[in-house]
């Protein structure tokens, strides 16, 4: 208690330091070609520190297995390269799925294998920093820690993308999560050391009861009475659930009328759900910048955003390794990202998901910022997407960030009848073509896995908000689609056969962070 309570002590010191003395575009550069130019060097103090004088650590043990010394890892980064050398440790065995990294399983290899926790990856080397939890888009939730280091880093991500949009003098407001979720603070502090005030925090949760709400509240408390004593201003949350999107679009529409379009940081669900209510209330949020993370910013979603006359921008992030992307004012498609190379190196390795499903390409990443909330050494992310490097000319390409990342999607799969769909298959069909045939918005369509009696149904939830429909017609379009997919023909007849396909008038699940994504999973038995 006493080793928690200084590690708070010195986060709210550090924040204090953080929002009273931001970076400039000038210091933002700085930080960031200083962690590019010792990313090498970076990487091995990790790996001295945090993992071979870490006796309890999982990749001690893995690399122990795999007789590979620290002077042979020093060796290689010096003679290969840091990448080349990390590509090597990731196919000798030193590796960890997704599953591995979030302790659902134990590290297995040939004669070893290795109960493990999700705290078995806490980064040791953390000195200043808070402990939250993540929002759980695809798990309960993780605990993480904040801490101040990382986040300096990261305001200098957000001056850059500031200065290079154009967005410093728009006021700002966010659409996210209050504690314990990370996303809303998380948001807030960053932009606090980029010297941008946040006018506004509409919070999709609420607080939970209990000790965990009252520490909610007081991390909450105090992190905000530290910014403003360091001299910026900075609001409260207010509760505001899905169904206050009207107020979140009334907000912006006060902007619009102010001769001053505003900026907003939220998730694609939420952003999709306040131009909707725009739309319906007749409000003018033209000219309103949406900054989205946490789920994908698909073709669909953005249409709607479009065509409210806002613009939109994706940022990559995981609660375990901070910011990954940045939008890139460069790009070649709509949700093209820097990899934030500086602080993260990326392995990419085919990966077979489904027995019937093409193989994808891993993005494996590992730890070079001290700051960051976790070890991560070659673990899989759960994403794939396309990955490539190439020169810009944008703030973060002058830099030498030169890896780009577009199309992210997850791993996660819908399965029936021993059949698989990758995720990402279904974002066309439901964000795409049944609102272009059958009405909605992207938000309105969802596929979720269940077990019904133990079996395993396909239901296609489409909002009651969409009115009368021909289910039927609905349930063909979807199955004549996937039948159009690469082994989709085997997996549509088993569908059929066995029933497994139904369309469910029902809103789709929402996770604890407000996103509406395209596959929901759920474990748990339904009757």
């Amino acid at each position: 208690m006493l080793s928690q309570s200084a590690a708070v002590l010195r986060f709210l010191v550090g924040l204090y330091r953080h929002a009273r003395h931001p970076l400039s575009p000038h210091e933002a550069s700085d930080v960031i070609r200083r962690q590019m130019e010792g990313r090498a060097d970076s990487f091995l103090r990790i790996l001295d520190r945090g993992v071979y004088r870490n006796a309890g650590s999982p990749y001690l043990a893995l690399l122990e297995h795999a007789d590979v010394s620290f002077a042979d890892v020093e060796r290689a980064v010096h003679d290969h390269g840091l990448e080349e050398t990390l590509g090597r440790l990731h196919d000798e065995g030193v590796r960890l799925s997704i599953d591995e990294f979030k302790g659902r399983v134990p590290v297995c290899r040939p004669g070893l294998e290795i109960p493990v926790s999700p705290q078995d990856f806490d980064n040791p080397l953390l000195a200043g920093f808070y402990r939250a939890r993540t929002g759980g888009s695809r798990s309960p939730g993780l605990s993480v820690a904040i801490d101040i280091e990382l986040l300096r880093h990261e305001a200098a991500y957000m001056v850059l993308y500031m200065e290079e949009f154009d967005l410093l003098d728009r006021p700002e407001s966010q659409w996210l999560g209050a504690p314990p979720v990370t996303a809303g603070m998380q948001n807030l502090l960053r932009y606090s050391g980029a010297g941008k005030t946040v006018e506004r925090w509409f919070a999709q949760t609420g607080r939970p009861p209990g000790a965990i709400g009252l520490a909610c509240a007081a991390y909450e408390s105090f992190s905000l009475w530290t910014v403003r004593a360091a001299g910026r201003p900075a609001p409260r949350p207010l509760f505001t659930p899905r169904e206050g999107a009207g107020d979140v679009a009334r907000h912006l529409a006060a902007r619009v009328a102010e001769g001053r379009p505003g900026t907003m940081s939220s998730n694609a669900t939420s952003a999709v759900r306040v131009c909707l209510a725009a739309r319906e209330a007749g409000l003018d949020i033209s000219g309103t910048h949406f900054r989205l993370g946490g789920e994908p910013l698909t073709v669909g979603k953005l249409a709607v955003i479009h065509e409210t006359g806002c613009t939109a921008i994706t940022q990559y992030a995981m609660a375990e390794l901070g910011l990954m992307g940045i939008p890139c004012a460069e790009p070649r498609s709509h949700d093209d990202s820097h990899l934030l190379t500086d602080k993260l190196a990326v392995v990419v390795r085919e990966r077979t998901v489904g027995p019937h499903s093409p193989p994808v390409p891993s993005l494996i990443f590992t730890t070079l910022l001290p700051g960051s909330p976790k070890l991560m050494l070659n673990v899989e992310s759960g994403d794939y997407g396309v990955f490539e490097r190439r020169p810009c000319r944008c703030a973060f390409g002058r830099l030498g960030l030169d890896a780009h990342l577009s199309d992210i999607r997850s791993f996660e799969k819908l399965t029936g009848e021993g059949v698989t769909f990758l995720g990402t298959e279904l974002h066309r069909i439901l964000e795409e073509l049944l609102p272009s045939e059958f009405g909605g918005a992207p938000t309105d369509y969802q596929l979720a896995e269940e077990e019904d009696e133990g079996l395993t149904t396909i239901r296609l939830r489409v909002s009651p908000s969409i009115g009368d429909l021909d289910e039927e017609a609905v349930r063909e379009t979807v199955l004549r689609e996937l039948f159009a997919t690469p082994g989709g023909g085997l997996m549509v007849d088993q569908w059929r056969q066995g029933d497994t396909f139904r369309v469910e008038r029902a809103d789709p699940y929402v996770t604890s962070s407000a996103k509406i994504l395209p596959l929901h999973i759920n474990k748990e038995a339904t009757r």
